[in-house]
Parts: C-alpha cells; sequence; structure tokens
C-alpha cells in the first residue's frame, strides 16, 4: 500500500501475500481511493477515502472482505478509522472509529491513560514530529 500513490493518483490498488505460522499464508487485494471530499475534525482537515478489501488463503479461498469510508491526514501522511463493514462466511459487523477530537502534546489528557470517551484510544506514536497525537474516537 502507498500513501504516496494515493496522493498523486488518487487511487492505490494492491495486491500482496503475508506468511504467518499463526494463520497461514494470506493474499490481500483491494485498493484505497480519494472520493475528493474533506472534512475538519477538531481542527485538522481530513480526506475522505474509499477503500475495499478482500483477504484470500493459500488456496486461494476467500476468508473475510472489508469495505468502508476512512480518512487521511496529507499532513500526517497516515491513515485514520472511520465507517468499516467486516463480511466473513459466517457473520458481518459495522465499526465507527471516525475520530471526534485530537489530543497533541501539552493539552488535558495527552498520553491520558483513561479513555476520554469511553471507548477504545487508538494512539499513533511513530518518527515523525507531529505524529504524537492521540487521536480518540467516538
Amino acid at each position: 500500500m502507498s500513501m504516496t500513490e494515493l496522493m498523486t493518483s488518487d487511487i492505490d490498488t494492491w495486491d500482496f501475500t503475508t506468511e504467518s505460522r499463526e494463520i497461514g499464508d494470506s493474499q490481500y487485494v483491494g485498493f484505497d481511493r480519494l472520493t475528493g471530499e474533506s472534512v475538519v475534525i477538531d481542527g485538522v482537515t481530513l480526506l475522505r477515502t474509499q477503500y475495499e478489501l478482500t483477504a484470500f488463503d493459500a488456496e486461494g479461498t476467500e476468508m473475510w472482505k472489508s469495505e468502508g469510508a476512512e480518512y487521511v491526514s496529507r499532513e500526517w501522511r497516515m491513515f485514520i478509522g472511520g465507517l468499516s463493514s467486516y463480511i466473513t462466511s459466517d457473520d458481518q459487523f459495522d465499526s465507527d472509529d471516525t475520530p471526534v477530537e485530537f489530543i497533541n502534546p501539552g493539552e488535558p489528557g495527552y498520553l491520558s491513560v483513561n479513555p476520554k470517551f469511553g471507548c477504545g484510544v487508538e494512539m499513533s506514536l511513530n518518527d515523525l514530529p507531529h505524529s504524537q497525537t492521540i487521536l480518540t474516537n467516538y
């Protein structure tokens, strides 16, 4: 998956295989596409995306698929959760991981061990200087 390709072409298609002792070899096929829309959440401009992903086992049998609409920060060069549907042969469920607030260094609640909104907190702490922002969901 290539953030550069997505930002320059508005779409990134991918097809790759992973090897795992736990679940075996898996192939992932799909795309991320910019929709041309943006949204501002807590002062941060995010680009809307659409995605589709299908996972296959080593024999080529579909294991699960997912589709939805997420966000990308051009400035931070990262994906941020949104609305997703997951479909397996046994079940289907939806999730909404759309952020409602970004807590930056020096702001109350930054690096708190207690989720501000009572559900899963997603942290992004990598080597990029502005990526020390905590994304709070719900």
